[in-house]
């Protein structure tokens, strides 16, 4: 049988290279014609590289690859995000630009990579963020390079195969040293990233998604630009740690009615016929099996609070002696508290003072936190003198307009002041306490005595500071 009957068999049209020679041996593979260099480092579609292009002029990536020509900076701003936000990113087998080629190669075979990429994957905020470090990095080995001697160095043979295996395992190196740059600080911006948002009550993906993208990028750079923002989202992130831990500890009470049945490994809460199953020589090794599984019918159970939970209010002093790192940790604690009411369901409201019956107001529900008021709130400052006319005069004057849901309250002041309250003060305040279910807790920090705040609250600590180790601290995150 001839090639052309073959072809004719199989309904192939014969190719117009010239006959092909099926005698030529196994090893033998037909000629292709080479692949064109692809002007990008990973594989894109159409919609990656037209999103590269749009960034290349945006405000993160744009300033980064201004010194480029417009189809390089547009290629590797697409490869830059591509490489953060795609769940995928494949290396293009041959890139034109062999120095940005050999770049994502080194980038995207590390371990930090990985680890980094599990954060950005589909974040379009996240992913924006980690793409302006990977365009640094990447500028910064254009312009090493650049730099560097080329050629042979004098005294060597060019033609050496181990001079040219020399030479690339030099720029591969360069390579790496410059995606790890890229990636320590992208890691920490994106970690950033995640304590901000975790601070301002959107730690779930679910949460963060209700927000357009570009609000969420306004609202993180203005963190990151401002100072005092930046000092209270980083001292957030350990008082939220604490309130966790001290959460977790607490005793569920949850044993009160039974609602139904579900798989578990609970013994106490097994059903009659899972606890003989476990005593019957026939079934016992597939019920061990199912126990080891996790996958044993239980009882499950609905815990019953007793009374209903009011809102968690913190009062925070804004006079002159806070300023500083005081105010810091005193607002960072309050968003720890925060984050304690949302994950119990409750009302927050935040309350700023300082000398005069004004103040800050905050209030939000668990489910409907204003972001933008919250960071207004945290960057107020009002450097005055210090009166309890806002917490034991103005809070339960507003308290019914402020539409806080009744039931057990939690107030938290912290001051830094001796003050006086006046006997008429007092009692109202006391009364409007007894009316609300409220507990008031005071802070009094760097002073050793409370003066007539003992006197309208059920505790009151004395403290250097507000660090994690004081036990006030460490009993008011149990609440």
């Amino acid at each position: 049988m001839t090639t052309e009957d073959l072809l004719s068999a199989l309904d192939i049209a014969p190719a117009d290279q010239g006959p092909i020679d099926l005698d030529e041996g196994p090893g033998h593979a037909p000629g292709q014609p080479a692949q064109p260099p692809s002007p990008t480092a990973l594989v894109l579609d159409e919609w990656s590289i037209r999103r590269g292009a749009e960034a290349s002029e945006g405000d993160v990536l744009g300033p980064i690859l201004t010194g480029h020509d417009r189809e390089a900076a547009e290629a590797t701003a697409a490869d830059c995000l591509a490489a953060a936000f795609e769940p995928n990113p494949q290396l293009a087998e041959r890139c034109a630009d062999e120095t940005r080629g050999r770049y994502f190669r080194q980038l995207l075979e590390t371990e930090e990579y990985h680890a980094l990429h599990a954060e950005t994957r589909l974040d379009p905020v996240a992913s924006e963020l980690a793409a302006g470090h990977f365009a640094q990095g990447y500028v910064a080995l254009t312009e090493q390079e650049e730099e560097e001697p080329h050629g042979t160095p004098p005294g060597r043979p060019a033609d050496r195969p181990e001079e040219d295996l020399r030479q690339k395992m030099k720029r591969d190196m360069r390579a790496l040293g410059a995606a790890a740059k890229a990636l320590e600080s992208a890691s920490q911006e994106v970690d950033d990233l995640r304590d901000a948002q975790r601070a301002m009550g959107m730690g779930n993906p679910e949460d963060a998604q209700r927000i357009p993208p570009s609000e969420l990028k306004a609202r993180f750079e203005r963190i990151r630009d401002s100072r005092q923002l930046r000092r209270i989202m980083e001292l957030a992130g350990r008082y939220r740690r604490l309130a966790q831990a001290k959460q977790r500890q607490k005793t569920t009470h949850g044993r009160d009615d039974v609602v139904g049945v579900t798989l578990g490994a609970d013994l106490g809460a097994l059903v009659p016929s899972e606890l003989a199953a476990l005593g019957d020589e026939d079934l016992e090794l597939d019920a061990m099996r199912r126990f080891l599984e996790r996958a044993m019918l239980q009882r499950e159970y609905r815990g019953l609070e007793p009374k209903a939970r009011g809102p968690i209010v913190v009062v925070v002093d804004e006079s002159g002696s806070m300023r500083g790192k005081p105010v810091a940790m005193a607002k960072a604690f309050a968003l720890a508290m925060a984050w304690i009411a949302r994950h119990q369901h409750r009302w927050i409201l935040l309350v700023g003072f300082s000398g005069d019956s004004e103040g800050t107001w905050c209030p939000m529900p668990p489910d409907r936190w204003d972001q933008g008021a919250l960071l207004e709130w945290l960057e107020h400052f009002y450097s005055g003198g210090t009166t309890m006319d806002v917490p034991l005069e103005t809070l339960p004057a507003r308290w019914k307009e402020l539409g806080c849901p009744e039931g057990q309250t939690d107030v938290i002041q912290i001051t830094d002041a001796i003050v006086n309250v006046p006997d008429e003060m007092r009692e109202r305040f006391l009364a409007w306490k007894a009316q609300a279910q409220a507990k008031y807790y005071t802070l009094v920090v760097g002073e050793d005595d409370p003066g007539d705040l003992a006197d309208v609250s059920d505790r009151v600590w004395c403290l250097p500071d507000l660090g994690l180790e004081n036990d006030a601290i460490q009993e008011l995150m149990a609440l």
